[in-house]
């Protein structure tokens, strides 16, 4: 058993999103794929794969049923990883702030 499910904790949408978008860019693009390593029921995963495709974050290969990152989609996770680079210790929730 993934030891993923006993720590899982709630994710907003845009880290949902995230994580979909990385796993399609790492070439895990099987729609069973990503929906078992993203943690997601199969309408999850499908609401979320039709908003990346109409958005043109990802796009759909029906020859080959696999799903594809686009040039804006690579281009989001970029962005996406610099923003957390840059404001990672300002977004993440801290233990305990003391104000004076």
């Amino acid at each position: 058993m993934n030891l993923r499910y006993n720590v899982m904790k709630y994710r907003s949408n845009t880290e949902i999103t995230i994580e979909i978008m990385g796993l399609i860019a790492e070439g895990d693009s099987k729609k069973t794929n990503v929906r078992f390593k993203a943690c997601l029921t199969f309408r999850q995963l499908s609401d979320y794969l039709s908003k990346l495709v109409r958005n043109g974050l990802i796009r759909y290969e029906a020859d080959t049923r696999l799903y594809k990152i686009t040039d804006k989609g690579l281009r989001f996770l970029a962005f996406n990883k610099l923003i957390e680079q840059s404001f990672g210790q300002l977004l993440s929730p801290s233990k305990h702030i003391e104000h004076s």
